[in-house]
């Protein structure tokens, strides 16, 4: 079998399945279609809205942790402790985001509140 050429191989990337001139015919390609994003649910925010009402609760709260009043950073990768995350107070899927449902927490409380520490009776 020869070896294939720059310009042959190009012409598999952009034509998958047509085969180039002077070549054996190739399998057919199968391209499946791309399933339409799904809107969020009644009440969810994405995109720009989510953005303002991360900043209206950071404002409201002045950017303290409502924990223990730690100060938080807004911008600050989500990893550091002292950033700032928005907590819902009850359940996202059933009570929606809005201004009313959601606090501020820095990054420690907000990991501890999802996965409590079990401490063991000794």
């Amino acid at each position: 079998m020869a070896r294939q050429t720059r310009a042959e191989r190009l012409w598999q990337i952009l034509y998958p399945g047509v085969p180039a001139e002077g070549s054996a015919p190739t399998a057919p390609v199968i391209r499946r279609t791309i399933r339409p994003r799904r809107l969020p649910r009644p009440g969810r925010l994405k995109g720009k809205d989510l953005k303002a009402l991360r900043l209206a609760c950071f404002e409201r709260d002045r950017g303290l942790c409502i924990t223990f009043g730690q100060p938080t950073l807004f911008g600050a990768p989500h990893e550091w402790p002292n950033s700032f995350h928005m907590a819902h107070r009850r359940g996202k899927r059933m009570w929606g985001d809005h201004l009313g449902q959601v606090d501020t927490q820095c990054g420690a409380c907000h990991r501890e509140s999802h996965s409590p520490k079990v401490v063991s009776a000794k």
